[in-house]
């Protein structure tokens, strides 16, 4: 594998001092407000939402970008592949890191459900990056609700915008690929896009701090990030799926065989 940038010698066993992990979320929250008040604005002086979306996802690879670098985030990845576009991007999910990694790498429009959006901070920086927010809770779920989404998707993909994929439908513990939900990939059928599969995967001795799942809460979660000097992220494109004569149980079950056997080889 051909990594995407030189990476310099990781010491992951060395913490960082309290005062510069303070002074790394310190940073964090100037940017955060930063990227609000951007965005904010952003909203409401580019009233064509084509276009307005199209400026969000670009400012969200920028951003990202630089949280990546002051949060000592490393990336490696393949060079040369081909570019990725008006795709069903389909990957494993570990973190809220994983979102920052793959911003700078696929630009795209995320699916995220309706409890993030209700998360304190995730639910402000998610409502204002352009995600499409999805009712999972089957309680709460209804199927006028669900083809609304749907529609919306399926009209973004059309446009030429990337849509991204966790069809686990939750974040994991890093130990192994969660079964995927089907739901979402009806998408790439009814759009006749093609499926693109993406694998994330911390390496280095940190790479059990990464993973934020179950019922971790952020600003604790973060705070443990911003102590360790770096995290070391695999992005692995793998060969795009084509839709054509399955339904979306074969092509889920397409989708986490190729990303399972991958995340298990890397």
């Amino acid at each position: 594998m051909i990594e995407g940038r030189t990476l310099r010698p990781i010491d992951f066993r060395v913490g960082m001092p309290v005062f510069l992990a303070s002074f790394k979320l310190c940073l964090f929250l100037i940017h955060l407000v930063y990227f609000l008040l951007s965005h904010i604005v952003l909203t409401l002086v580019v009233r064509d939402e084509k276009r307005r979306l199209r400026l969000i996802v670009k400012s969200n690879a920028f951003h990202a970008t630089l949280v990546m670098k002051y949060l000592g985030l490393e990336s490696f990845y393949e060079e040369n592949l081909e570019k990725v576009k008006g795709k069903l991007i389909t990957c494993n999910h570990l973190s809220y890191l994983d979102v920052l990694v793959l911003f700078t790498r696929y630009p795209a429009l995320f699916i995220t459900s309706r409890e993030i959006e209700q998360t304190p901070v995730l639910g402000w920086i998610t409502k204002l990056a352009g995600c499409f927010f999805v009712e999972r809770r089957k309680e709460l779920r209804t199927p006028e609700q669900a083809e609304k989404e749907m529609a919306l998707m399926r009209q973004r993909l059309s446009e030429g915008f990337n849509i991204f994929l966790f069809p686990e439908g939750t974040s994991s513990d890093g130990k192994t690929v969660l079964s995927f939900k089907a739901h979402f990939f009806q998408l790439a059928i009814d759009s006749k896009s093609y499926l693109q599969p993406v694998v994330v995967k911390y390496h280095g001795a940190n790479r059990d701090l990464a993973p934020w799942y179950g019922d971790m809460t952020f600003l604790p979660h973060f705070w443990k990030v911003c102590t360790q000097k770096n995290f070391s992220i695999g992005i692995h494109q793998l060969p795009k799926i084509s839709p054509d004569g399955k339904d979306k149980f074969q092509l889920k079950d397409e989708a986490h065989k190729a990303i399972l056997e991958a995340y298990e080889r890397y």
